[in-house]
């Protein structure tokens, strides 16, 4: 059975996280989708955890990278499908998500946004139009069309908002659908979750490239509350 869409996880030293991933795309791997995943040589035991469920995996890179969006251009380099979408270690694919997964998405001319779950509080978090100030969702749960990423990919100069910077770049061409489903559940002690303020800064910066004052002005405003609470 042909896959319709290419899903890239990448991963370091989160054995038990990514084991949490793969366990929620079993059925659906390797039929429904293809599996990409990018491991920084980690050295936790996570190549066990790979080695264990490699069957459902399309393919697998265990080599350095320069950072998260370097690796995660890796995986869009060699993305095949027509979709792409980035799951993560310790992010969980819903049954809602996989049902949606298991059907050929028409078209590749937008970006779809879907809502999700945070594993840790149970609260749901639909999709919502920020103004171009934030992303509409969480970044793995937005579904995009592969020939576009390809052509934008990430940019390595930012740290922790790369994603935000390529949505606005590639929201200048394609059109955003909002679809009411919980694609994923993902807790909130990631990567970005753990850089709150290089992640505002960031934002800040992205804002004022592309022009958008109004915004950049607002996350420096938030930067600003943040220092002057966190020195109280």
């Amino acid at each position: 059975m042909n896959s319709y869409i290419d899903i890239i996880t990448v991963s370091k030293n989160s054995r038990q996280k990514l084991e949490e991933t793969l366990i929620s795309l079993d059925g659906i791997a390797g039929k429904k989708i293809n599996h990409i995943l990018i491991d920084a040589c980690s050295n936790d035991g996570t190549q066990e955890i790979i080695e264990k469920w490699k069957k459902n995996i399309g393919k697998i890179i265990i080599e350095k990278d320069h950072g998260i969006y370097d690796a995660m251009n890796k995986g869009i380099n060699i993305s095949k499908n027509r979709w792409v979408v980035f799951l993560n270690a310790g992010d969980v694919l819903t049954a809602d998500g996989c049902n949606f997964m298991s059907r050929p998405i028409i078209g590749d001319d937008r970006i779809i946004a879907f809502g999700y779950k945070i594993i840790n509080n149970g609260k749901s978090y639909m999709p919502r139009n920020y103004l171009g100030f934030k992303l509409p969702t969480s970044h793995n749960a937005l579904i995009y069309p592969s020939k576009w990423l390809k052509k934008t990919p990430f940019d390595l100069g930012y740290k922790v908002a790369s994603d935000f910077d390529q949505f606005l770049k590639l929201s200048k061409i394609l059109k955003t659908e909002k679809n009411r489903i919980n694609l994923i559940e993902t807790g909130n002690d990631g990567y970005v979750s753990s850089r709150k303020m290089q992640s505002y800064e960031e934002y800040s910066k992205i804002l004022k490239s592309n022009n958008n004052f109004i915004g950049e002005y607002l996350w420096k405003m938030k930067i600003y509350l943040k220092k002057v609470y966190l020195l109280r």
